[in-house]
């Protein structure tokens, strides 16, 4: 059976979804090197018995989409920093390639990228990261939409199936 009508329904969906959750990447400025808005894509994979959507994007990026629970700080996350922290060597890249230039606080004196990674490994331990909701919202919004364009649709390939059989 050809499910055109729904898989038609099914990529608009996922096009929506990306469309939404890019322009909220970029809103929120939830983007440091781009990777996460440009690997963030979808894809409509269609077979004999069922249509299978895809959701690609990069490892760290439900971390970011759903949060991550720190040991003082608790968000509504299935994840969580229990004893092990965040790798601090992520950190000194990050701030190198934004050119931060990290001061100390109490005499304003530049400080190692080293030690800012460190210090901004143990506050993500401490407070953990806050959910930002960039696929989460936009996923729930078009599902929303979905059951109806989907009922017409897949109506619209049973007429057609019926009526290729009858003749």
């Amino acid at each position: 059976m050809e499910l055109q009508n729904t898989e038609a329904t099914f990529r608009r969906f996922a096009k929506q979804v990306q469309k939404k959750t890019r322009f909220r990447i970029s809103r929120g400025k939830h983007r440091s090197s781009g990777d996460l808005r440009k690997n963030t894509s979808f894809n409509v994979k269609v077979s004999k018995n069922s249509i299978e959507l895809q959701y690609k994007r990069p490892p760290y990026s439900d971390y970011q989409d759903r949060g991550v629970s720190g040991t003082e700080v608790k968000h509504d996350t299935p994840f969580s920093y229990k004893s092990k922290r965040p790798p601090s060597k992520v950190f000194e890249k990050w701030a190198r390639q934004k050119g931060i230039k990290p001061r100390d606080k109490k005499s304003g004196r530049f400080i190692t990228f080293k030690a800012f990674g460190f210090l901004v490994a143990r506050k993500i331990f401490t407070k953990g990261i806050e959910p930002k909701k960039f696929f989460t919202k936009s996923f729930k919004e078009e599902f929303e939409k979905l059951p109806n364009s989907l009922r017409e649709a897949f109506g619209k390939d049973v007429k057609k199936l019926y009526k290729s059989a009858l003749q």
